[in-house]
């Protein structure tokens, strides 16, 4: 598995004031994200074949729709490589 890289919208939340997510240690505002799934959407970012951690816990695909995503929490998007 790799990190994957996430798209260039970083955003300095000591400059903007607006409440931010990290994601893959990058700060992303939070907007109008309520879950996951709208946050994944905000910034562009497909879940097929990646592994979502919210604050150091495994989130299943399956239940992005109905996770909440806060100010300040911290989400890793882990994409699977395949090879030999």
């Amino acid at each position: 598995m790799t990190q994957m890289p996430m798209p260039n919208t970083e955003l300095n939340a000591d400059v903007t004031g607006d409440p931010i997510v990290i994601v893959n240690g990058v700060p992303y505002p939070l907007g109008r994200a309520e879950t996951l799934a709208h946050l994944f959407v905000a910034l562009g970012v497909g879940t097929a074949k990646k592994a979502i951690e919210r604050n150091g816990e495994i989130i299943p695909v399956s239940a992005l729709e109905r996770t909440p995503v806060a100010p300040n929490d911290h989400i890793e998007v882990i994409q699977f490589v395949g090879g030999g």
